[in-house]
């Protein structure tokens, strides 16, 4: 049997959750939809190991990316990956701020597209805070920039469950540990088992207030983005009028306000 290789959460999250080319197509885009010119500079806030930012930057040699989070050991693991993945043209385009996303003191070229991905700003649990983050989006982007959010809802937010899938190599679990439909405060966990090893529980543990669309829309417009935009995943845009995910499935969308 062969010998499996040294734990590693990280690069088991990015297979399991993370599509990097994907949502870099998705970005460049709606940025461009946005704009009328393809976007340049990135700002990936919560940016973990930022495998996002580094597609960008491997995608054109004008692209740029700052890349912001305050843990220390995702960004370190992001560097040595990036290092070793990327050309050095293409790694010195990435630009590493150890910082909270609220830090008024993180200072760079105004950014083309700003992504807060995998639910991250659900750690501001209070309507204030999150509005505060929203207006340093809106200042940070340069006109007719993008910031983009995902968006989890569906009927079976509100009761635990589990998502689970097997790779070739381990066996990936998406635990909802709770979920209060009052203040929409909700648990998560995220487990890890290969073979012929004990499982890695709550390799990732995460708490969050899941914000509803129409919450993140209002928010969007006041503070100043001139319009906002839905894609649901697997169908695309949602035009006035028309009629989002079925009420009763569990559904991934992507909010986008423009400047």
């Amino acid at each position: 049997m062969q010998k499996n290789t040294p734990f590693d959460k990280y690069e088991l999250y990015t297979r399991a959750v993370q599509d990097p080319p994907a949502m870099v197509d998705f970005l460049a885009n709606v940025g461009c939809e946005c704009s009328g010119r393809w976007p340049k500079r990135l700002r990936e806030d919560f940016c973990g190991t930022f495998s996002l930012a580094e597609e960008w930057v491997d995608r054109d040699e004008k692209n740029t990316a700052l890349v912001v989070d305050n843990a220390a050991e995702p960004l370190n693991y992001g560097k040595r990956r990036a290092k070793q993945n990327l050309p050095p043209n293409a790694f010195s385009r990435i630009t590493v701020d150890k910082r909270d996303v609220l830090d008024k003191k993180s200072k760079s070229a105004p950014a083309d597209v700003i992504c807060a991905f995998n639910f991250s700003y659900g750690v501001f649990k209070e309507r204030p805070k999150l509005k505060a983050y929203l207006e340093l989006c809106h200042q940070r982007l340069a006109p007719k920039g993008i910031v983009a959010l995902d968006v989890l809802g569906g009927i079976e937010l509100a009761s635990e469950m589990q998502t689970e899938a097997d790779f070739p190599d381990f066996h990936y679990t998406w635990e909802q540990v709770s979920f209060d439909p009052l203040t929409r405060h909700a648990k998560f966990h995220i487990h890890f088992q290969r073979p012929g090893e004990a499982a890695r529980k709550k390799a990732f543990v995460y708490e969050w207030r899941m914000w509803t669309v129409a919450e993140l829309k209002d928010l969007l417009q006041e503070v100043g983005f001139k319009n906002t935009f839905v894609y649901c995943e697997g169908t695309g845009r949602v035009e006035n009028g028309e009629s989002g995910p079925a009420p009763g499935e569990s559904w991934v969308a992507y909010i986008v306000g423009r400047k």
